[in-house]
């Protein structure tokens, strides 16, 4: 038998033996590790950026091992919007318990809207408003104000803002002079088709605003385009192929519906840059407009209308933003997809069903075609045999326009965020330099024209020789 001195070497040998084991192995497995091409996506997997890099010239995995790695990328984004939207929703939970009444937050609707780091939704039960609407939910729609764009505190004192969407807001909720006017503004907005806002708060930090809306289960126009649950994240559920155009009666409907939302807000003066089918709730087969705050708040549309429209207007500056956005919103319901390109007129063969004639004539109209002649208003389009309908509810602004001339700071909100929305595809903007010097050749034609004519006969000019030349930006717009 071996004595003790024995058994304590053979085991110390055995120790020292494994340990080399376990270092061979470990370094085999980093050396394995470090050999494995590594990549990375643009743009952190966002609509904005697909495209696929290696940082070191490696062997090509293939599509199954680029499959994998997007699987992982999403899995961890979504991971961390669930962990914004927990923390958002504390935020929310805390507001909700110093109601003074019996409000709660029924169940999780996270991610299911594009700007998961700033806007979270709640299904909510309210036992005041409850009885007030008779319904069985209200939306408690969330939005982070330390996410929004910063505040321009001369905004207001100049009644206009010249800078683009997303550079800055209008309204500073900490004063309350302004938090009350813009709750006086959606408190007063009422039309059967846009989405009623019953009411809203502020946190005690006041960086969160909370607003009260109808709940609505069939979820939005674009959840019913593709089909899609409205609980479902917003990367998963629009990716699917599962789209359906809708029938030709009721996109006559639902467009007749729309343009008398535009309409009503037009005539109240506020604009909607934030159309789209994604912000057009589904309401026993009536739509309704929503999300107008985005415009207050000074977001950046969603995309790529944001970028379609910004090609659209460098080149076509006479072309009307809102009319454009509804444009979008028809070829979506014609075709069962978003337009990916900024003028659907370039893509009408592209399209796996035929679009009808005549929301191709109405498309035509928005887009530029001078062939049916430029729509210039929601107005213009209603007026369009296809859109005809019948027992359409008046509009009626008599209350909204009263709240203007009694409320000094509703009048001077909604001059400050109209004036951002048209100075962001203005062609002054977008253009730049280019723009100035196109006007200012523009001028000097003119005068030298007019020179030239003054001096064949001075007792020929007309009051056409006088009229300035027309660029086409929002602000021309606004006043056609």
């Amino acid at each position: 038998m071996l004595d003790e001195e024995e058994i304590i070497i053979i085991s110390v040998i055995g120790f020292v033996i494994l340990l080399i084991i376990f270092c061979a192995f470990v370094y085999q497995y980093r050396k394995k590790q470090q050999s494995k091409p590594r990549y990375e996506i643009a743009d952190n997997f966002s609509v904005l950026g697909s495209e696929v890099h290696f940082e070191k010239e490696k062997q090509w995995l293939g599509q199954e091992g680029l499959n994998n790695y997007e699987k992982e990328q999403m899995n961890q984004r979504l991971q961390k919007q669930y962990e914004m939207y927990a923390a958002a929703m504390r935020v929310a939970t805390n507001y909700c318990r110093d109601a003074g009444h019996q409000r709660k937050i029924r169940d999780d609707l996270p991610c299911i809207g594009y700007r998961t780091e700033l806007k979270f939704f709640y299904p909510l039960s309210d036992d005041k408003l409850d009885k007030e609407i008779h319904g069985d939910a209200v939306l408690l729609t969330h939005y982070d104000l330390v996410k929004c764009p910063v505040i321009n505190y001369n905004a207001l004192i100049k009644e206009e803002c010249l800078q683009p969407l997303g550079a800055c807001r209008v309204v500073d909720f900490e004063k309350s002079d302004q938090f009350r006017a813009f709750h006086l503004m959606f408190e007063t907005l009422e039309h059967p088709y846009i989405a009623r806002t019953y009411n809203i708060g502020l946190s005690h930090d006041e960086k969160h605003l909370f607003l009260f809306r109808d709940f609505e289960q069939n979820g939005s126009l674009r959840d019913h385009i593709h089909q899609a649950n409205l609980s479902r994240p917003y990367s998963e559920k629009y990716n699917r192929p599962s789209n359906t155009p809708l029938s030709q009666a009721l996109i006559r409907k639902f467009g007749r519906q729309i343009l008398e939302a535009m309409a009503y807000l037009s005539q109240c003066g506020i604009v909607h840059y934030h159309l789209h089918s994604g912000n057009i709730i589904i309401h026993d087969q009536t739509v309704k407009l929503s999300e107008i705050e985005n415009n207050i708040l000074g977001l950046i549309p969603r995309h790529p209308f944001h970028k379609h429209l910004i090609s659209l207007k460098k080149l076509y500056g006479n072309l009307n933003v809102e009319l454009c956005l509804f444009g979008y919103v028809l070829f979506e319901m014609a075709t069962g997809m978003e337009c990916p390109e900024p003028s659907p007129l370039d893509c009408l063969r592209q399209t796996q069903r035929p679009i009808p004639q005549p929301i191709k004539d109405i498309l035509g109209r928005i887009f530029g075609d001078k062939t049916f002649g430029l729509a210039n208003s929601a107005t213009d389009l209603i007026s369009d045999p296809f859109f005809s309908a019948t027992n359409v509810p008046p509009i009626n602004t008599a209350s909204f326009t009263k709240l203007r001339e009694e409320n000094e700071t509703v009048d001077k909100i909604i001059k400050s965020f109209t004036s951002q929305c048209f100075y962001t595809y203005s062609r002054e903007f977008l253009l730049g330099e280019d723009y100035q010097n196109v006007a200012d050749s523009s001028k000097s034609k003119k005068k030298k024209k007019k020179k030239s004519r003054g001096m064949n006969n001075p007792n020929d000019s007309t009051p056409n020789d006088q009229e300035a030349p027309f660029f086409g930006d929002d602000n021309d717009e606004e006043n056609n």
